[in-house]
């Protein structure tokens, strides 16, 4: 592969701020990303939006699956 060539099919640039509550705390995170997708700020929303999506439901299948959500509770809700 050469690197050249593949930097030259970038054509935009993108910036998401994202804010997360989470247990009475807030935090605001900046991302960058190149593509090679056509300049369009609402497509590279949706993009993002659905990759985070699909990354949580991820997530949450395997806390369930692995019952690590159980780790957070108090012992006297579940048992071995």
């Amino acid at each position: 592969m050469d690197p050249k060539e593949e930097w030259s099919k970038m054509t935009s640039v993108g910036m998401i701020n994202s804010m997360r509550k989470c247990n009475g705390k807030t935090t605001l995170e900046t991302r960058y990303s190149i593509s090679c997708l056509p300049k369009n700020a609402k497509s590279l929303t949706q993009i993002v939006r659905s990759h985070w999506n699909i990354e949580n439901q991820s997530h949450w299948t395997l806390d369930i699956a692995l019952k690590s959500f159980m780790s957070n509770l108090p012992v006297a809700y579940y048992k071995h």
